[in-house]
C-alpha cells in the first residue's frame, strides 16, 4: 500500500506540474501602437479580398492559437491560412488552411473593435528566421463589411479573388501567435515518480513470488 501511495503522489505532482506548464506562449506579436482607432484592410467574403501580413519566429515554434483585431463582424467564421514566402508573395499552397469560429469581444472603448481568438488544434510547426505569411478572411454574413485592423508604417498585402492580383498597403496589421509548451517535470519530479513504480514493480514480484509458493 505505501507503494502505491507514492505512485499516485507522483502521478498527482506530475499532473500539477503539467496543468502549471500548459499556458500558451506567445510567439510573435504585432500589437496596435496607442488607440487601436486605425485603418483596416478589407478582407471578407463580401468583396473578394483577403488579406496578408509576413512575420517571422525567432525561434521554432508550434503555433496552436492566435489573436488578431478587426473592425466590425463581432461574430461569424474566418478562413485563417499560413503561407510560405515565394518571390516575395505568399506561395500559391498554404502550409495550413482552417475555416474556424473565433471567440470575439468587443473593444471596452471602440464599439467597431473587435478582438478574435481561436484554436488551431494540431498546429503548425514553423521554422526560425523564415519569412511567412498569415491570412485571415471573414467568410459570415455581416451588415458591415469586415477589416483586419493595424497600424499605419508597416507593409501587408491584399489579394483579389476574382483577378488573383495583390495590391500593398502601408499597415502593420494587429495579430499574435501562440504555442503550447511541452511540460517538462522537474528532475525531482521525475525522481518521485521513478521511486513509485520501482515499488510497484516490487510489490507485484512479490505477489507473484508468494503465488508460486
Amino acid at each position: 500500500m505505501k507503494k502505491l501511495s507514492v505512485v499516485l503522489v507522483g502521478l498527482v505532482l506530475f499532473g500539477a506540474l503539467s496543468a502549471a506548464d500548459s499556458q500558451a506562449t506567445v510567439i510573435f506579436e504585432q500589437a496596435p501602437v496607442g488607440t487601436k482607432n486605425t485603418p483596416a484592410s478589407a478582407s471578407n467574403s463580401r468583396f473578394n479580398r483577403i488579406a496578408f501580413d509576413d512575420f517571422t519566429l525567432s525561434s521554432a515554434s508550434t503555433v496552436t492559437s492566435m489573436t488578431w483585431i478587426g473592425r466590425q463582424a463581432g461574430s461569424g467564421r474566418f478562413e485563417v491560412g499560413f503561407y510560405a514566402n515565394s518571390s516575395t508573395l505568399p506561395a500559391s499552397t498554404p502550409l495550413f488552411f482552417t475555416t474556424l469560429d473565433a471567440i470575439s469581444t468587443q473593444d471596452s472603448d471602440l464599439r467597431s473593435i473587435y478582438h478574435f481568438e481561436a484554436d488551431l488544434g494540431a498546429g503548425l510547426l514553423l521554422e526560425a528566421d523564415t519569412r511567412y505569411w498569415l491570412s485571415i478572411k471573414y467568410v459570415g454574413d455581416a451588415l458591415f463589411p469586415w477589416g483586419w485592423s493595424g497600424d499605419d508604417g508597416g507593409s501587408n498585402l491584399t489579394r483579389s479573388d476574382i483577378t488573383g492580383g495583390y495590391s500593398r498597403s502601408q499597415l502593420n496589421l494587429f495579430f499574435s501567435l501562440k504555442s503550447d509548451p511541452v511540460a517538462v517535470p522537474e528532475p525531482a519530479t521525475l525522481s518521485l515518480f521513478g521511486l513509485g513504480l520501482i515499488g510497484l514493480s516490487a510489490a507485484g514480484l512479490r505477489r507473484r513470488k508468494a503465488a508460486r509458493a
